[in-house]
């Protein structure tokens, strides 16, 4: 939640009716008013809607908040970044995440109790939690952890009892039906919309799961395709067959071959024909003893190149290529098995399986026929004449025509098979579904409803208890460790802050150098160092103590502090602005100074409250101008003009060259004891091709530190060594180091 808008309808304080304090919910708001201007109203109305203040300490709010001159009540309209309103008069409905850092929190964290006349009987920075209080919180902890830990085993086991049963049900149902989803995925399912399957009508489930059954050995890996058969080559293997068959050859050849191999004993004719297989060069393989006038081998080697010979290979060749039709009397195997386990979907299963069979048997039989024609063939003596007229060749049954054509007609039935698998096996996923949907799901829902809706009640009265128990353990453990942190923060941002010689103890005592000073710091502290002091404890609590912020205020976190402890708050604020990037900051201001700080660099939101005859208004400050802009473009000016320098402008050269520089060096070196020293060593380091030359330099620091004092008006008559040179390459040197550090400064002026 932020605040787009406060209308000061009514009587508030010192500001004008109807006065409208528009706000920034996007950038860090920067608010500028003197003192009594109506700073302090506005970060109070933040106060008073901020749940983070008690409502004790907003008793006297609306009242301070009145116009003390009016007896009318006052109107206070608050409209956030969605335009809805929030009622001021109805504290209790408020419950708005902001926190506020103003008098009224210095004031709370740092207790002064008055005894007789200007003396203080203690003093010291609160905290948040007594000792009382965080043994209470321990004692309420774990009397509740106790309950809450009893009662969650309890409930425990019952929803243990409660899945065990309903898997068991759901276990039985997917049984009937092969569902093959996770049991433990459905009882999920059941659960997490039980109350809408609780009031589902149940469908009859038997239809579904006959229908299931029927389909339920079908999906895409049943599909059969077709079958393959190279009709082609096996008519090619045929028609050489075929031409096989009726060669026929002069048998002289074959009979003087007979005559030689017939003169020696089975085992050493076997020998050489085997051997003659590999001979070489005339070279017997075995004993590579010549054998060119070797009768016998010489007349198989003849025999071997004749056409007879020839023919006996080819025939043996052709006796393999038979076996091309294995692989498809293999695959019609296959598909007889596949068929048998589809058969529920197959209206003519009988016939199919008939003419499977009947194109396996033509398939055998023909290649049993061609085997025992080439094998007849291959005998010596059918080798060398025409067998076609023998009866083994012209009592051949089978014709390629009727394989050809059965095989057509069977895989077509396969084509028609597979487009009805490819419909049941999305049908049977489809009721599958229907049945886990319709009938399984709203079964079970029914059946542990009442259980899980009583271990519904008892969880949400368990997370009641939870809610408690975190709490009552949060309070506990922050207060033991945050408080820690808390402490340990407030220490570095006291040193960050420049406040090096004070410290918090871990009873939020303050410390000087070690030594407890709690009730004596009213005396030792300034003003200025309970500023810093609070505000140190302000930014820890900021991190520690509240875990959702939407708004931060911060009004006059400078108060009474000199020009240095400035520049550390103002580093503190920035490191806020980017820790804190995604709420809505207020900074509310009396200084001048401290307000150019932000507005010469800073793309932020401003806006100034003015005070007239005892009136105040609030208007955004859209002008761009500050002190140091009006000073930075009259030494521009003079750097970038052509006409000589004037006696007048002599006068003030000197001290505007050096506000310039001196705010830069505060900028830059916010924490350093001599800032102008400080930015002049770090322009020595400039790299080129922007480095400036030591001598212009030294000449430029001359210059300034001539009697100035970098006051908003100072001018100083002098008669003085330097030249009109000299003052305007002050001018222009001062120009080009703001050009080098902050060049947007040069860009957005006028």
């Amino acid at each position: 939640m932020k605040i787009k808008n406060i209308k000061l309808n009514k009587n508030v304080t010192t500001f004008e009716n109807d006065t409208n304090v528009e706000l920034s919910i996007d950038k860090p708001n920067i608010i500028y008013g003197q003192n009594g201007s109506g700073k302090t109203t506005i970060s109070r109305i933040f106060q008073y809607i901020s749940k983070y203040v008690l409502d004790e300490d907003k008793v006297n709010t609306l009242e301070n908040l009145k116009n003390a001159d009016s007896e009318e009540n006052l109107e206070i309209e608050i409209l956030d970044y969605k335009e809805e309103r929030i009622n001021i008069n109805e504290p209790n409905s408020i419950k708005n995440n902001i926190v506020v850092f103003n008098q009224d929190y210095m004031k709370k964290k740092m207790q002064i109790e008055k005894f007789d006349t200007n003396k203080f009987k203690s003093s010291k920075i609160t905290q948040e939690t007594g000792e009382d209080l965080k043994n209470e919180l321990k004692e309420i902890y774990l009397k509740l952890n106790g309950e809450y830990k009893k009662e969650s085993e309890q409930i425990k086991q019952l929803k243990i009892k409660l899945k065990d049963e309903a898997l068991k049900t759901i276990d039985e149902w997917k049984k009937k039906v092969d569902i093959r989803k996770n049991s433990n995925e459905i009882f999920k399912e059941i659960i997490e919309n039980i109350e809408k399957l609780n009031s589902v009508q149940q469908i009859e489930a038997e239809d579904i799961i006959q229908k299931i059954i029927k389909y339920k050995n079908v999906d895409e890996s049943s599909k059969i395709g077709s079958i393959t058969l190279d009709l082609e080559k096996i008519k090619a293997i045929k028609e050489n067959i075929h031409k096989c068959v009726i060669y026929n050859e002069d048998t002289t050849q074959l009979a003087y071959i007979k005559r030689l191999l017939g003169q020696i004993s089975s085992d050493e004719k076997e020998w050489i024909l085997l051997g003659t297989k590999y001979i070489k060069n005339n070279e017997c393989p075995f004993c590579k003893s010549n054998i060119d006038n070797n009768d016998i081998v010489n007349g198989y080697k003849m025999y071997q190149n004749s056409k007879l010979g020839q023919l006996e290979q080819k025939l043996k060749f052709l006796l393999e290529q038979l076996n091309v039709m294995d692989t498809t009397i293999k695959q019609i195997s296959i598909i007889k098995n596949k068929i048998n386990n589809i058969s529920t979907i197959i209206d003519n299963n009988e016939e199919i399986s008939n003419k499977l069979n009947d194109l396996e048997e033509q398939l055998i039989k023909f290649k049993e026929e061609q085997i025992n024609i080439i094998q007849y063939k291959l005998d010596s003596d059918n080798l060398h004449r025409d067998c076609s007229s023998e009866k083994i060749y012209t009592s051949q049954n089978i014709k390629l025509e009727d394989i050809e054509k059965l095989l057509k007609e069977i895989n077509v039935n396969f084509s028609q098979i597979d487009a009805k698998i490819e419909t049941s096996s999305k049908q049977v996923g489809n009721l599958r579904n229907q049945y886990l949907n319709e009938c399984l799901q709203p079964y079970v829902a029914k059946n542990i409803y009442e259980s899980y809706k009583k271990i519904k009640q008892d969880e949400e009265e368990l997370v009641v208890k939870d809610a408690k128990v975190k709490e009552a353990k949060k309070n506990y453990e922050d207060d033991l460790v945050k408080k820690q942190l808390l402490i340990k923060d407030v220490n570095r941002l006291l040193d960050d802050l420049g406040i090096h010689k004070y410290k918090i103890d871990t009873n939020f005592h303050l410390m000087y150098k070690r030594k407890d000073v709690n009730d004596k710091f009213v005396n030792m502290l300034s003003e200025g160092e309970r500023t810093s002091i609070t505000f140190a404890l302000f930014l820890a609590e900021l991190k520690w103590l509240y875990e959702d912020i939407d708004i931060i205020v911060i009004d006059d976190p400078i108060s009474s502090l000199d020009y240095m402890h400035i520049y550390n708050v103002m580093s503190k604020i920035k490191e806020l602005f980017s820790m804190y990037s995604d709420k809505q900051i207020i900074i509310l201001t009396h200084n001048n100074i401290f307000y150019n700080m932000f507005k010469y660099r800073n793309p932020y939101a401003y806006y100034k409250i003015s005070n007239t005859e005892g009136k105040s208004n609030y208007k955004e400050d859209r002008r761009d101008k500050t002190l140091y802009m009006e000073k930075l473009k009259d030494i521009v000016y003079i750097a970038d003009s052509t006409e000589d320098i004037t006696e007048e402008q002599k006068k003030y050269i000197f001290n505007y060259c050096r506000y310039i520089l001196e705010t830069l060096g505060l900028f830059f070196f916010p924490n350093s004891n001599d800032a102008l020293n400080s930015l002049q060593r770090m322009i020595e380091k400039i790299p080129e091709p922007d480095n400036i030359s030591k001598t212009k330099l030294d000449k430029l620091f001359m210059v300034v530190n001539t009697g100035s004092h970098a006051t908003d008006v100072e001018i100083i008559d002098l008669e003085s060594e330097y030249t009109d040179t000299d003052y305007k390459d002050a001018c222009k040197l001062t120009k080009r180091i703001v050009k080098y550090l902050c060049k947007e400064q040069l860009e957005n002026m006028e």
